[in-house]
Formats: C-alpha cells, sequence, structure tokens
C-alpha cells in the first residue's frame, strides 16, 4: 500500500501551463520581425536607441513562451541588427563598437530569458508541490481508514494481535517516513517560492533600469505595475499608482495635433478590447508639467489562453522631434543664407558643369539661373584665366590642396569682363553622392579699380608728405616702418634707410624708449590708433618733446596694412601745460582746507621744480614777519633750506624779500650778485647758507588782499643755469593771488565762526527769554480753558484756544531757530540709542501729528513694513525730523490724503511722508532744504512759519549719517524720504557751520 501511495505521487505533477510550442516560437519570430520593421522605420529618431524594440521583443517572447522562445528571440534580433541597422547598413561587417552594443544586447536577452525560465520554472514546481501535498493527504486519509478497519478485526480476531501488532509498526515507520518526506516536499516548496521573488526582483530591476516607461495593466483597466521612468515620463506621482484605474492616471493622451484622443483610441482599452497590438505610435502627452511627445508600444498578455492584461511602454521622443524640427530649421536656414548671400556661391560638378548657383552669382554673370545651369564654368570664364583655374581644380581633386583662392576675369552674358576672387573647396557628401567643387564668387571689379586709383593716390600722397610741416611715417603690418617724409629727415639729420625697420627707435630718450615701444607694440597687435608723447633727438643733438599720432590701415578687402602717422613738436606746449597744471593743482590745494599754513607748505612744495629750485614763504603777521614754510627740490639740500626758517626778513631790512613787502610789487633778477647776497643776509650764519644754496636768479611776489600785504612768495634758482621771464613772474603772481585769496576765506571762516557762536549763545539766552513767558501763557490758557479760578463764558472759549494755538506755533518757531542756532555754531549733537524700534517712532510721530489731518478731513494712513524693524539712532531727533516733514505735508494738503512708509532698503531704513497736495515747482525744488527760503515768498502767503523745518531737519539728518531727499510733480503731490542707517561704525561728528559748495 505504501509503495503504491508513492507512486501515484510521483505520476501526479501538474501539466505545463505554457501555450503550444508551435505558437510559442511563432511569437517570437514574429516579435522580432516586428520590432526590425518598426527600427528601420523609425531609425533617423531612434538614434543610440535601435536596440529597444528588439529588447521588448526579446522580453515578450521570453514572457509568453519560456526561455526557448526568448533565446531564438535574441537569436535573430543580433543578425537582423547587425545586417539592417549598424552602420554600414545592409552588411554583415562587424565594429568594434558594434560588437559591444551587440554583446550587451546579447547578454540582456539572455538574461531576460533566464528570468523568465527561471519564473516558468518556479511556478511548475510550485504546482507539483502543490499536487503532490493533496496526493499525499489522499494517500493518508485512505491509510487512515485502512487503520481502522485493522482496529476492528483486532477486536473481533484476538488470536492474531501480536502479528497485527507488528503490522501495526511497520505501518507507523512508513507513516513516519511519509511525514520527513513531507517536511522535504515542504522545504523545496518554500525554495521554490524564494527563487520565484528573486527571479520577479531581477525582472523588476530591469524594468526600473529601462528608459521607456512600462505599465502593466490587468484585464480590467487596473494598474497592477509602472517602473520608475514611468514617474519622469508620464507625470506619475511618486506614490506607486499599483491598484488604481488606467483612466486616472494624471495624464492625457491626445491626437498629434492636439485634438482629445476619443475613448475607443486609447491604446490600453484598445488592445484589451480587440487584441490587436499597438506598435510605436507617436501621441501627445499632456502632464502637469507640461507636454510631450511619447511613442507609444502595447501588446496583450495572455495566461491559460485568456487575456490576463497589457503591458504598454512609453518613449519620450521629444527631444528626438525637436532635434528634427531643428534640423528641418537649419535647412531652412541654409537655403535661405545659400540664396541671400552678398557673394556669389556655387555647386559645380567635377566636370565643370553648374548644379546649383545663388542669385547673387546670377547677377554678377548676367544669365539666368535655368540659362546658367545648362553651362560649365569653362565657357564663362576668359581664355586668358581658364588654364591656372582649371590646373587648381585638379590639384584640389587630387587631394593636393583643401582649397584655394583666385582672381580671375569671367565674361558676363554681354562679353564684358568682370574681375572675380574665387574660392573653392571639394565638399564630401553623403554616402551615394558624387563629390562636388563649393564655389564661392565675389565681385572685385569696383575693389580692382580702386587698386588702380590708390596707386596714383599713393604718389599724390608722397608728393603732400614731403610738403607737410608734420613728421610722416608710415609702417607695415609688422610695425617696421617704411616711410618717412622729408621733414623728419630733416628733424632727425638720418637718412630713412638708417631710420627704417625699428632703428628710428634709437633717437627716443633712453628714459621715454621702453614706454614708447610698449605703446606703439600694443597698438601694432590690437590694430588700434594710440597717441603718445616722447622725446626725439633732434639733428643737433637736443632732445625734443614731439607727440605722435599713429591711425590703422586697411585695405579695402580688410586687410590689416600697417600704420600711418604724425608727429610735431610739443615742447613749448609741454612746458606751458606743465606751468598751468602747477597753477591748476595749487589751486586745488588751497581751496581744499581752511588751514591755510598748511595748504600754503603744500604749494611751496609743490613750486619745485615748476617754478623754481627752492621756495620760500613769508607772512605778516601784526608788525612781523614769519617764514613759515621752504622747500628744495633736491632732497640732499633740504635740510639747508630749512635753515632758512630761522632767518625770517625784517620789514625794515634791505633784502628783495622787505622790499616786496613794503612796496607790495613783484621783483625779479637775474644773475644774483655777491652784493645782494650781503644785503640780505642777517648774519655770518645767514650767509654761510645761502652760499650753500648757490642762488642765481630769484622772483619775489607779495600776497595781496584788498590792497592789504599778507606775505610773500620767494622763488629762486640754483646751478641749473634757468632764468626767469615775465611770463613766469605772471604764474608766480597768479600763484601769490590765490595763496592770498586762501589767506583771506580761512580768516573770514574763522570770522564768520566766531561770529555764529555769538549769535548761538545770544539765541540761546533769547529763547529762554522767550519760553519763559510764552510757557506761562500757555499754562495760564489751559487753566483759564479748564475752568480755573471759574469757569469762561462760552463765547471766549474759541479765542483762549487761538491764543493757546498762537503761543504753541512761537514756541515752535522759537525751537526751530535755536535749534537751526546750534547747529550753525556747531553745538549740537545727537545721542545714539541702539535697538530703536521704527514702528514705536511711528506712533509717537502720528499721535501728534494726526488730530491735524482729521481737523483737516484729511485721509490720514501710516505702515510700518517690518514691524520689527529698529535701527541705531537718536529717536528725540527722528521724531522731531518726522513731525516736521508730517506738519508740512498736512499744512500743503487741501484735500486728498497724507502717508508714511516706513521700509528697510539695503542697510538704511527709509521714512517716506507722501501727500496729494500743491506739489512744488522743479525751480523752487533744489532750494526748499536752504534756510529761511519759502516757495510762497510773498507777504500775502497763505502758509505761515520760518522757513527753517526743512534746513533743520536736512542737518539733522546728515548729524546722524544720513539725509532728507524730495521729489514733487506740481499739482500732484510731493515726497520726502528721510533715510538713516541701521548702525553707525563710528559715533557722528557735532554739527558744523555749513560752509558754501
Amino acid at each position: 500500500m505504501p509503495s503504491e501511495a508513492n507512486a501515484a505521487l510521483t505520476a501526479a505533477a501538474p501539466p505545463s501551463r505554457l501555450p503550444p510550442a508551435g505558437r510559442r516560437y511563432a511569437l517570437a519570430v514574429l516579435g522580432v520581425a516586428t520590432a526590425l520593421a518598426v527600427a528601420w522605420l523609425l531609425r533617423a529618431w531612434l538614434g543610440t536607441s535601435v536596440f529597444s524594440p528588439f529588447l521588448a521583443a526579446v522580453v515578450l517572447a521570453a514572457w509568453y513562451g519560456g526561455r526557448g522562445p526568448g533565446l531564438l528571440a535574441s537569436a535573430l534580433s543580433v543578425p537582423a541588427i547587425d545586417y539592417f541597422l549598424l552602420e554600414p547598413h545592409l552588411s554583415v561587417v562587424i565594429t568594434p563598437d558594434g560588437v559591444v552594443k551587440l554583446g550587451v544586447f546579447a547578454l540582456s536577452g539572455l538574461l531576460a530569458s533566464a528570468l523568465s525560465d527561471r519564473l516558468h520554472h518556479a511556478r511548475w514546481r510550485a504546482e507539483e508541490a502543490a499536487a503532490d501535498a493533496r496526493s499525499m493527504a489522499a494517500a493518508l486519509h485512505g491509510q487512515a481508514a485502512e487503520l481502522q478497519q485493522q482496529a476492528a478485526a483486532l477486536q473481533e480476531q484476538a488470536t492474531e494481535l501480536e502479528r497485527q501488532a507488528e503490522e501495526a509498526q511497520g505501518v507507523a515507520l512508513e507513516l513516519e517516513a511519509q511525514v520527513a518526506e513531507s517536511e522535504q516536499l515542504r522545504q523545496e516548496l518554500a525554495m521554490t517560492a524564494e527563487e520565484s521573488r528573486t527571479s520577479g526582483a531581477r525582472l523588476s530591476t530591469i524594468l526600473e533600469t529601462m528608459t521607456e516607461a512600462v505599465v502593466l495593466v490587468n484585464a480590467d483597466g487596473v494598474i497592477t505595475f509602472h517602473n520608475a521612468a514611468a514617474v519622469r515620463v508620464l507625470g506619475l506621482t511618486e506614490a506607486p499608482m499599483v491598484g488604481q484605474p488606467a483612466d486616472r492616471a494624471p495624464y492625457r493622451l491626445m491626437r498629434a495635433d492636439g485634438t482629445p484622443l476619443p475613448e475607443e483610441e486609447r491604446p490600453l482599452g484598445r488592445v484589451l478590447r480587440s487584441g490587436t497590438p499597438v506598435q510605436g505610435e507617436e501621441m501627445l502627452l499632456e502632464r502637469a508639467d507640461g507636454r510631450a511627445v511619447v511613442r507609444v508600444s502595447a501588446v496583450l498578455v495572455r495566461g491559460s489562453g485568456a487575456a490576463e492584461g497589457v503591458v504598454a511602454t512609453f518613449e519620450d521622443v521629444t527631444e528626438a522631434r525637436e532635434a528634427q524640427a531643428a534640423r528641418r530649421a537649419n535647412e531652412e536656414r541654409f537655403r535661405a543664407t545659400f540664396e541671400q548671400a552678398a557673394v556669389g556661391i556655387a555647386h559645380v560638378a567635377l566636370d565643370g558643369r553648374w548644379l546649383r548657383v545663388n542669385e547673387r552669382l546670377c547677377r554678377i554673370l548676367g544669365y539666368g539661373r535655368d540659362e546658367l545651369l545648362g553651362m560649365t564654368y569653362q565657357q564663362v570664364t576668359h581664355p586668358d584665366d581658364l588654364a591656372a583655374d582649371v590646373e587648381m581644380a585638379r590639384r584640389v581633386e587630387a587631394g593636393e590642396l583643401s582649397t584655394y583662392t583666385l582672381e580671375k576675369r569671367y565674361l558676363r552674358r554681354d562679353g564684358s569682363p568682370v574681375w572675380i576672387s574665387l574660392t573653392v573647396s571639394l565638399a564630401q557628401p553623403a554616402q551615394g553622392e558624387a563629390p562636388y567643387f563649393i564655389s564661392v564668387v565675389e565681385d572685385i571689379q569696383a575693389r580692382r579699380a580702386a587698386e588702380a586709383a590708390q596707386r596714383e593716390s599713393e604718389e599724390r600722397f608722397r608728393t603732400l608728405a614731403d610738403t607737410a610741416p608734420v613728421l610722416v611715417w608710415m609702417a607695415g603690418p609688422d610695425g617696421g616702418r617704411e616711410f618717412f617724409n622729408k621733414p623728419w629727415i630733416d628733424f632727425t639729420g638720418r637718412r630713412a634707410d638708417e631710420e627704417a625697420g625699428t632703428a628710428w627707435a634709437a633717437g627716443v630718450h633712453p628714459d621715454d624708449r621702453r614706454r614708447c615701444r610698449a605703446v606703439y607694440g600694443s597698438s601694432i597687435a590690437a590694430r588700434r590708433p594710440f597717441r603718445m608723447e616722447y622725446r626725439l633727438r633732434r639733428a643737433d643733438g637736443e632732445h625734443r618733446w614731439i607727440l605722435d599720432t599713429g591711425v590703422p590701415r586697411f585695405l579695402p578687402d580688410g586687410a590689416f596694412a600697417g600704420f600711418v602717422g604724425s608727429a610735431i613738436d610739443i615742447t613749448e606746449r609741454r612746458e606751458g601745460e606743465e606751468q598751468l597744471r602747477f597753477l591748476a593743482d595749487a589751486g586745488s590745494i588751497l581751496a581744499s582746507s581752511l588751514d591755510y599754513e598748511r595748504t600754503l607748505q603744500q604749494v611751496v612744495r609743490l613750486a619745485v621744480p615748476v617754478l623754481a629750485d627752492y621756495c620760500v614763504l613769508d607772512l605778516v603777521d601784526g608788525g612781523t614777519v614769519r617764514r613759515v614754510a621752504a622747500a628744495h627740490a633736491d632732497p640732499a639740500l633740504e635740510a639747508t633750506v630749512q635753515r632758512l626758517l630761522a632767518y625770517p626778513p625784517s620789514p625794515d631790512g634791505t633784502g628783495p624779500v622787505a622790499g616786496v613787502l613794503r612796496s607790495a610789487r613783484p621783483s625779479l633778477v637775474n644773475g644774483i650778485t655777491p652784493e645782494l647776497l650781503d644785503r640780505t643776509a642777517q648774519s655770518p650764519e645767514h650767509r654761510a647758507v645761502l652760499d650753500e644754496l648757490g642762488p642765481t636768479a630769484y622772483m619775489a611776489v607779495p600776497l595781496l588782499a584788498a590792497g592789504h600785504v599778507l606775505g610773500s612768495l620767494l622763488f629762486v634758482t640754483t646751478g641749473s643755469g634757468r632764468g626767469y621771464d615775465e611770463m613766469e613772474l605772471a604764474r608766480a603772481e597768479e600763484v601769490a593771488r590765490r595763496a592770498a585769496l586762501a589767506i583771506e576765506n580761512a580768516r573770514l571762516y574763522e570770522a564768520s565762526v566766531e561770529a555764529n557762536r555769538a549769535k548761538a549763545d545770544f539765541l540761546a539766552v533769547m529763547s529762554h527769554e522767550l519760553r519763559t513767558p510764552l510757557n506761562a501763557i500757555l499754562g495760564y490758557t489751559d487753566l483759564f480753558l479748564l475752568g480755573i479760578p471759574a469757569p469762561l463764558p462760552a463765547a471766549v472759549l474759541p479765542q483762549m484756544e487761538r491764543v493757546k494755538g498762537a503761543a504753541r506755533h512761537l514756541l515752535g518757531m522759537i525751537d526751530e531757530v535755536l535749534t537751526f542756532a546750534r547747529l550753525e555754531a556747531g553745538q549740537e549733537e545727537v545721542h545714539l540709542e541702539p535697538g530703536v524700534r521704527c514702528a514705536e517712532l511711528v506712533e509717537e510721530a502720528v499721535a501728534l501729528v494726526e488730530p491735524l489731518a482729521l481737523e483737516r478731513s484729511l485721509r490720514f494712513a501710516a505702515r510700518c513694513e517690518d514691524p520689527e524693524l529698529a535701527l541705531d539712532t537718536d529717536p528725540r531727533r527722528v521724531r522731531q525730523i518726522l513731525v516736521n516733514l508730517l506738519g508740512n505735508a498736512i499744512k500743503f494738503t487741501d484735500r486728498g490724503s497724507v502717508s508714511l512708509t516706513v521700509r528697510r532698503e539695503g542697510e538704511q531704513v527709509a521714512f517716506e511722508v507722501a501727500d496729494t497736495g500743491i506739489g512744488i515747482e522743479p525751480g523752487h525744488l533744489a532750494r526748499i532744504f536752504d534756510p529761511f527760503w519759502q516757495v510762497e515768498q510773498s507777504r500775502s502767503r497763505r502758509h505761515d512759519g520760518s522757513g527753517l523745518g526743512l534746513a533743520v531737519a536736512r542737518q539733522l539728518a546728515r548729524l546722524m549719517g544720513g539725509d532728507v531727499a524730495a521729489r514733487s510733480e506740481p499739482g500732484a503731490g510731493s515726497a520726502f524720504t528721510l533715510r538713516l542707517p541701521l548702525s553707525l561704525a563710528e559715533p557722528p561728528p557735532a554739527a558744523g557751520p555749513a560752509l558754501p559748495a
């Protein structure tokens, strides 16, 4: 019995569920043929993706038919790809690159087939194990029934107890063996399931690494699988769509023209309904991030003869379509370039026939396009130029030349010759087309005529150059000078061949030679004009300053031909410029500071060596003379000239400076004698200093202001041999005039500072005296309004309010005047506080002015864009400025609105006060910050005020490191913006008196 049960279990293996072998292998062949057809038709767009259809065919064949059909599909795909799709087409030649690609494809096919076979094998083993388990259960059931019968027999036949016991023991052992075998089968079943999971994971990995989107839908239209590429291609959400109906996926397929795709044309439903596969249909895919062009393929998946679902692939071919469109656009641009080019372009057969010509070439030759295409280039070439052209074409065809350019003559349709520049190269077209010449033809008839005219012009140029009053030169493309006119030769005293090339640079002063070569070389290299000044040796040996100007020369065809230049002697001009530059620098120094003694010392330092070898400055102070500055051009004698500071001239002395101080007239002496030095020296030591300095000439000029002598400047030359003339004396007097003006301005400034300080002291006292009675008036007015000591009549209350308003107005004007006075005197200070919140400043300012706006029926708004915005500043001063700006806005706005906006601008905070008032004329806008200035200057103006509010606001803002700016449009309102830094690196200085610009 047990052996019969084991035999029954062995024979109970389930039959294979695979379709018939003929159908499976036929499907493999059909899949490969379909993939070949698709890849061949779409090879221009597939590019390097020609393997994709074949891989899909291998996967489907292995999935449907098992390992054999999968291997057959792989085996058929490799020669098909090599013969039809790899370069060269329709050939069995395999390149190294093709071997790699085919090897990778074959390995992929083998892997897919193996995985599919393992899946089928795992399924068969699972089915066999289940059948074995059922058979074993049936056998065990029969054995249990048999045991029951034996137990009954034992009760009936007690005599056979021992034999039956032995038989029962044997049956028990057999049952134990069967149980062990059942456990072994269970373990094999578990191993089979694990192998099935592993094979599924490998297939899943392949699908996940595919660039095409793969989606599996069951027979009910529900998505059972999609790979990672589906998220990117179809726009699926990152959360898996498995288990969701396919029609709920977040994408929409449309026709190529953008019209919606009807339900019956959707590929998944169509394949489910008809069973007909969809092969490479292109559709428009609309997803959340835009549209894309996809190629869709879908096949029906069958199991046990029934349709189980659809597997579909979606390939994003948007870039391929865009590249195709770009190629078409490039072709259109090429045609447009070919036809609209400014030169003639032609494709010429190797035998000389015109293959393609553009319109420009037809116009050059005077032939129609069809007429010219029936001719050869030999027919329109001038006989004298034909041999050279044919020989050059032969050399290009033979590979001896890659291209050639030739100037020759064509014969136009009317027989007239036309000069052209011909450039020819050999084109190597695509396989199957014959090579041809590409010819570019430029009409140079006008250029040839211009060259003849140029030769005549060159003769005229040479004549003009030799008669020009300037030094003229010409250089070639390498920078070497090739031509010098007669004035140049006369100036240098050298022959033209001695100056040629770079030899002319030998006459440049050694100190200027390197700079000159650098400027000249860089200009030659960059083909740009240049202007440079340098010293050139004249024929008598003196180096003279010249201004050399060069400009590049270009031929009519744009080729660089070199430089042409001219040079003029500017020695006298440079000396004059140095004097003017000295005067300008001296004026700038004198105007830079009100510390006149320090600036005068800088002027003395500047005067050497422009006007003197050494210079001395003396100032009259009361009845005495102070020698305050001295400077020498030679650093070795600087200490000696400084010893002159110990010998200021006496007002009653006999030296040149004393005479100038008494007469207030300049003095000029060329040739200082020992007698003059004796009269000047105040002691033997003084005379020794003068002898060491060795003066030879001097100019002494007075510093005059309003007819008063303020001092003198002494300019002295020593061993340089230089003398003075009236022109240099005039320059010295100009320096003295500017120095005297600087002294006078500095003294006036000091006087004004003292006056401002006295004014501030006076105003401080007066403000105290004025504020005391005003505070009393305000206090008693408040008491009267409160009914103390007795209630006032109702008719009196408005008058008391007017008294109170007038007193406050007067008190505000006194505060403005006092603040302005402190600012002018430099006594006003600000006290910075860290982290002052802008919102609090706005609230405090608004509380003071909002009632005024409501009284005038104006809309009032205040906004701080960042409630936590804070800055380091003086809150009292900021509040004063804001109240002033808001008060002005309300005062000059009859209707509309007033607003205050606070915002951050980089490292600053901007407080902008805007209104819809009368506005300010452009001519007045620049003066509104001047003290005591108002737009309404007439006595009958409607708006009162001192004219100090905006002046005080701007000076306070600048004292805190900021500023106040204004913009306005007459009739449309104004906007005043206070800008303050978020923080200051150092405390701001006290305000000083305003200086004129």
